[in-house]
């Protein structure tokens, strides 16, 4: 608001926040500890909804998984569904494979769920993913 030619701001008490993706599965979550220490209602709905493309769907596109040497992940759910795919499909991806990911939570998640040891994986961001390539 504008008053007398000054911006004047008021501040909105927030009491009640609209979160636009699934409730979180962990007590755990930092929106519930912002939830008791600010008092604070949180509505969660989630406003995308992500799907597998089934196995068939997939060999349709003829994407050959094998001619890649590398993967970049960008959420969990790409890296369960990339696995998925490729154990439904019997493909078999080389162990020479190098695995990126986006973010430190994604390489956790990578880590934790499919990482064998054998697997090369960074958890480089965007910027040194590409000077890696080049």
């Amino acid at each position: 608001m504008v008053k007398n030619g000054k911006a004047v701001t008021t501040a909105i008490q927030v009491k009640k926040i609209l979160i636009t993706q699934p409730r979180p599965e962990s007590d755990k979550s930092p929106y519930y500890e912002l939830s008791r220490k600010y008092s604070l209602d949180l509505d969660f709905h989630p406003f995308i909804k992500l799907e597998a493309i089934p196995g068939k769907e997939f060999r349709k596109q003829k994407i050959e998984i094998q001619n890649y040497t590398g993967v970049i992940f960008t959420s969990r759910n790409a890296i369960d569904h990339f696995f998925r795919t490729c154990e439904e499909l019997k493909i078999s991806v080389s162990q020479d494979t190098k695995y990126f990911c986006i973010t430190e939570a994604v390489a956790f998640i990578f880590r934790n769920s499919f990482f064998t040891g054998k697997e090369k994986y960074s958890m480089a961001p965007m910027v040194q993913i590409k000077a890696c390539l080049m």
